[in-house]
């Protein structure tokens, strides 16, 4: 939820076209070290649209969170070779 409401006023302080851009940073860093996230952020990449963000996100922790109510994170030594 906090992540959506930033996302929302990225948006609009950029405008869409700038703030797709610039949200794409910001869900990389929401996300890094996230169990099976490096795929889901590569995708985030392509998306072009605001909708399409959103929507990947709310895909992404529904998926997270239909298999656990906790959010799982890689193994920090695995998180530390990524940096």
């Amino acid at each position: 939820e906090v992540m959506v409401e930033h996302l929302q006023e990225l948006y609009s302080f950029y405008g869409l076209e700038r703030g797709v851009r610039v949200a794409r940073k910001h869900i990389g860093w929401y996300t890094k070290g996230l169990r099976n996230s490096a795929m889901f952020r590569a995708r985030m990449n392509t998306l072009e649209s605001a909708e399409a963000q959103l929507e990947a996100v709310a895909q992404f922790f529904d998926g997270l969170m239909s298999v656990s109510r906790e959010l799982e994170y890689d193994d920090e030594e695995e998180v530390a070779l990524a940096a």
